[in-house]
């Protein structure tokens, strides 16, 4: 193949954007890739061909979503990934494809609002265009289905996880790292798909952790590393990432390893100082910033946690370092946690409790031993030759649509291959354009309109589009309709007693206790007494009243909780209908939603069925009798033969 590309001097443009750093990270292991066999490389950056002040505003709104309202973002996420999200954001990107199209120095024509240009072009014509970017992929196969861009149009999907908005008609193939990543992609409308195995920097490959169980100057390499970065020596070490923005719930994540006692957490904060300032003050593990040499700093531990699953898992993959997926940020965090999982590359880990466990059996067991022969495996394939394979196999260029004469009254002819001179450097980035363009409709004001509407959706018509997106799962948990098991939660009232009894039943029946902020204040020897007896402790909402009192307030109330029990609550359980204020703060404090759909309470007569998750609310109700009412949960759910089951457990399998 190289000595194809050899004699073929045409460009393979690879398109990315950036925003974070994981697809332009992608674009240059391509281009080491592509440049080794001989082909000329040039990268582009889609945020970049757009006018250039919009590019640190769409990255920093980006960045701004996931640090600071990540349950608008799983929101959008859930639209995004939905047929209705992907016309919306093929509608967006359409005011790309002029610049796209000059960029490329494809067949002109003219667009309403921009008048004729000067192609901005890159060169010779393109032997191919790889996007790295998905959405890239939504403006060049609107290019490629009009006849106008003569180069295949291939993607590259980065994540193992692949929803709708990845895969775009027009694309000539859509190349997957693994197949579950491929599976996916065919099921979403993405034909062709193609395994071409994860694409990393060489270095690395050639930095090789797995030469430590082989080699025998492996462990003084290692310390070498190790006091280069300044870690500790003669202990396990636990790589926490969490992107170049250092997003998610990171600090209780490294908390809640150092407390297992298995690993000291090595936290890469990225560019994220505020980050880093703030685990150092609270002495969590090592907090490390930007590095510059992660295969040497991948070398000198003994496993990766991360919470987004993306470039970096794969790196650390490649250096055989065994991975594990913790607390995963919303949207694209959870999805790809669960594909990495499926593919056997990488551990879930869905609750506090398989923690320790998980890291020793990653760190000294077989399992972590299995899962990096498997994970090393995916790097037996050839990315190049499965590119030159769908180069070779894109079909034809379909016919381009008529123009009216009025808009082009020349049609240019399709520019000649022209041989390059020297073939320039992949880390080279053209710039685009600068002579300004007139503003279009839709330009600007369409992407505001599609955010304001979705926001004025999930808060204006909370109890509607809210529930909708909880019932399909967006951050709940769920009961099995196989297993046939029903849940019982308990919400006492401020003043309900608790007494030794209706503890009793409380561990008989499995339940759970909802405690809110005026409980715990009034009992809170018996939230110490409950917890220390087993039985799980939950949050729930206060009293309804301001908007901004419930923001403070149930954070406020998961606090107190931690404080009495020494475990923070990882579930939210609401005595009325969700609402997106109820879901943000949630999301915020990285729980899950436990919607009840039977309610019991001293006024109406018990019943219980498979598959529910049962409220016992005697929050308004100073009479409530709980113990007479968990006597007469028991004896229905053993007349109808229905197993109770502890939400803990629910919380673990439905994450």
């Amino acid at each position: 193949m190289a000595g194809e590309a050899a004699c073929d001097d045409r460009p393979v443009i690879i398109l990315t954007a950036g925003v974070g750093a994981g697809h332009d990270g992608a674009a240059r292991a391509w281009a080491e890739r592509l440049t080794r066999a001989g082909y000329p490389v040039r990268i582009q950056d889609l945020l970049a061909v757009l006018r250039r002040r919009k590019r640190p505003r769409v990255a920093a709104a980006y960045e701004a979503v996931l640090h600071r309202a990540p349950w608008l973002y799983e929101l959008l996420f859930a639209v995004a990934t939905r047929p209705i999200g992907v016309i919306i954001a093929r509608a967006l990107m359409g005011g790309a494809l002029p610049r796209v199209a000059d960029l490329l120095g494809v067949r002109q024509r003219r667009f309403r609002g921009i008048g004729r240009r000067t192609p901005a072009r890159v060169g010779g014509p393109p032997v191919a265009v790889l996007c790295t970017y998905p959405l890239a992929g939504h403006v060049l196969g609107e290019l490629r289905r009009q006849g106008r861009l003569q180069a295949p149009v291939l993607t590259f999907l980065t994540d193992f996880s692949v929803h709708r908005l990845c895969v775009a008609p027009g694309v000539d193939a859509h190349l997957a790292v693994h197949q579950v990543s491929a599976d996916q992609a065919v099921s979403c409308g993405g034909r062709p798909a193609l395994v071409c195995g994860p694409v990393v920097g060489e270095r690395f490959h050639s930095a090789g952790h797995h030469d430590r169980f082989v080699d025998p100057d492996g462990p003084r390499s290692i310390e070498r590393d190790r006091q280069r970065f300044g870690l500790p020596t003669g202990v396990r070490l636990a790589l926490l990432v969490a992107g170049s923005w250092g997003v998610g719930d990171v600090g209780t994540t490294a908390a809640e390893i150092a407390a297992t006692g298995v690993a000291v957490p090595v936290v890469v904060c990225g560019r994220n100082e505020r980050l880093r300032s703030r685990l150092t003050a609270a002495g969590t593990g090592i907090a490390l910033g930007w590095i510059g040499d992660m295969p040497a700093l991948m070398r000198c531990v003994d496993v990766l946690v991360e919470n987004a699953g993306g470039l970096t898992s794969l790196e650390a993959m490649a250096v055989g370092l065994p991975v594990a997926s913790y607390r995963p940020i919303a949207g694209h965090g959870r999805t790809n946690a669960e594909s990495l999982a499926a593919a056997g590359v990488s551990r879930y880990i869905r609750s506090r409790a398989e923690l320790a466990q998980t890291l020793r059996e990653l760190i000294d067991g077989d399992c972590g031993r299995v899962q990096r022969e498997r994970a090393l495996s995916l790097f037996d394939r050839d990315p190049v030759e499965a590119l030159h394979r769908a180069i070779r196999t894109a079909g034809p260029v379909p016919a381009e649509r008529p123009v009216p004469a009025a808009s082009s009254p020349t049609p240019m002819p399709t520019p000649m291959p022209t041989p390059m001179p020297t073939p320039m450097s992949a880390s080279r980035t053209l710039r685009p354009p600068a002579r300004p363009t007139a503003v279009r409709i839709g330009g600007l004001a369409r992407p505001v309109l599609a955010l304001l509407l979705i926001i004025l959706a999930a808060t204006v018509g909370g109890n509607t589009s809210t529930e909708f997106a909880v019932a399909h799962g967006l951050r709940a948990v769920r009961p099995s309709h196989e297993a046939g098991t029903s849940y019982l939660v308990v919400r006492p009232g401020p003043d309900t007693p608790v007494s030794r009894q209706v503890e009793t039943l409380l561990r008989q029946t499995s339940a759970a206790v909802a405690v809110e902020g005026t409980f715990a204040r009034q009992q809170p020897d018996t939230v110490r007494q409950l917890a220390r007896a087993g039985v799980p402790i939950l949050v729930t909402e206060p009293a309804r009243g301001p908007v901004f009192d419930e923001i403070r307030d149930i954070p406020a109330d998961a606090a107190g909780i931690t404080a009495l029990t020494g475990s923070r609550p990882t579930l939210f359980v609401p005595t009325r209908h969700v609402d997106a204020v109820d879901l943000g703060v949630v999301t915020t404090l990285h729980d899950r939603v436990v919607q009840p759909r039977v309610l019991v309470d001293g006024r109406r007569p018990v019943t219980i069925a498979g598959s529910e998750i049962v409220l016992v609310d005697c929050s308004r109700d100073d009479t409530c009798d709980l113990a007479r009412i968990l006597a007469a949960v028991a004896r229905e759910a053993a007349r109808r033969q229905v197993p109770l089951g502890s939400i803990t457990e629910l919380e673990r399998t439905d994450r």
